[in-house]
């Protein structure tokens, strides 16, 4: 039976290069529909990843004037501190809920393709001690520049206590850790069969409002046989170019990654957006959806292309005094 769509809704300031997943690791359908419509527009936003993740201008004060640096004569320019503009949020998002899953050494690579250019980013737990775990990351700071890794320290439940930036052979600077915001209000929910392209269907329609009390998306997932707890449709009433429908039934296939193959689920809708869902479930951090296209103006491919468990530091984890 297909996994469950996967939608995003850790669809946060990092540009979705975060993985799309529900929070503290509840995969239920009612936890991810409040961000299946940030899936739709997720090419939209990772295009403009630097409205969310800027690099550094070149007249940015910490830098000094002109980007020059500070520091009298001929040196060259100092490395910018970008420990004054990365910020980590607390409790970690996309964290299963106690850890599960989690173990040291274990790491997944994503690649991101959008017309502003490719990435690849990196997540690896690189030490256990108890119940908390060492993360090295670049998914929040690809953007700023290249080298540039995030350590952070994770509790069992999610708690951020310690976050860092720093670069291969250089101390890590302590950043700002910001706690999570809260959700809205859990969508409203009912039963009602719908028609979409691959047939007709018995679904559990669900529709979430904004702040101002408007409909902000209705989706309707999968309640029997092959379509249970799949994405069968979606309208968002402000961006209808988002608006989605199963174009056809789940087809089930191996998906490699990592010189191993895996079991998925190929999800095909209407707008040209296809989803890849892991059959057995989701992987820790990661989620579900371990492909995705999207085509048009927002198009974008994005996908896991590694998986171990045999992940190494990167970073010497050597903090610098604080100022």
């Amino acid at each position: 039976m297909p996994a469950r769509a996967q939608g995003a809704g850790r669809f946060r300031d990092s540009c979705a290069i975060r993985p799309l997943s529900a929070p503290e690791g509840d995969f239920s359908v009612k936890k991810i529909l409040g961000g299946i419509a940030a899936a739709a527009v997720a090419g939209l936003l990772l295009s403009g990843c630097e409205l969310f993740n800027p690099k550094p201008k070149p007249d940015d004060k910490s830098s000094g004037k002109d980007g020059k640096g500070g520091g009298g004569g001929g040196g060259g320019a100092p490395e910018m501190d970008y420990s004054t503009m990365v910020t980590e949020s607390t409790p970690y998002p996309a964290w299963p809920k106690d850890g599960a899953g989690i173990k040291s050494g274990w790491f997944y690579e994503k690649k991101t393709k959008t017309a502003a250019g490719e990435n690849t980013t990196r997540f690896a737990v690189v030490g256990q001690a108890g119940d908390m775990w060492k993360i090295e990351t670049n998914e929040r700071t690809y953007a700023y520049s290249p080298g540039l890794i995030e350590a952070v320290v994770v509790q069992k439940d999610g708690t951020v206590p310690e976050a860092y930036v720093g670069k291969k052979g250089a101390k890590i600077k302590a950043i700002k850790i910001n706690p999570m915001p809260k959700g809205g209000e859990k969508p409203e929910e009912m039963d009602e069969k719908v028609s979409v392209k691959a047939g007709e269907f018995a679904a559990k329609k669900y529709t979430s409002k904004g702040a101002d009390g408007k409909v902000a998306s209705m989706s309707w997932m999968g309640t029997d046989g092959d379509t249970k707890d799949v994405m069968l449709k979606m309208e968002l009433p402000a961006y209808p170019a988002g608006n989605m429908e199963l174009a056809k039934m789940p087809e089930s296939m191996e998906w490699p990654c990592g010189g191993k193959k895996y079991k998925v689920w190929h999800l095909t809708y209407s707008n040209g957006t296809e989803y890849w869902n892991l059959a057995d479930g989701p992987w820790p951090v990661v989620g579900a959806t371990v492909k995705m296209v999207m085509t048009g103006a927002a198009a974008m491919t994005m996908e896991v292309t590694n998986m171990g468990e045999d992940a190494k530091p990167e970073l010497s984890w050597e903090k610098e005094a604080a100022k």
